[in-house]
């Protein structure tokens, strides 16, 4: 292995953009079980006492909310790793365009 040229830039923005990937990928599945916690619960608790089904689905929706705001976060992280692998990109590209000037 040679030693880097310490007068070139490297510019790497592969591991936000993977990252990128794998949050949305993740976000995707999350997805998937959100649907599915959903239909379980319009199914019916199936619990055979009224004084426990209410509070249970009140739990049940309450829980599914934040299930789903986690979902949403996983989005937006994906989406933001993608927009600053691209920015770190650019800035990269731009100090090595200047370094290279100055040589």
């Amino acid at each position: 292995m040679t030693a880097p040229d310490p007068d070139v830039l490297a510019i790497d923005a592969d591991g936000r953009r993977t990252s990128g990937r794998e949050f949305q990928a993740l976000a995707d599945q999350h997805e998937q079980l959100t649907a599915a916690l959903r239909g379980s619960l319009q199914a019916g608790s199936g619990l055979p006492f009224e004084e426990i089904e209410g509070p249970f689905n009140q739990l049940a929706e309450h829980l599914l909310h934040h299930h789903i705001a986690a979902g949403d976060g996983l989005r937006v992280a994906g989406a933001g790793q993608v927009v600053m692998a691209e920015r770190n990109l650019a800035v990269e590209q731009l100090n090595s365009a200047n370094v290279q000037a100055r040589l």
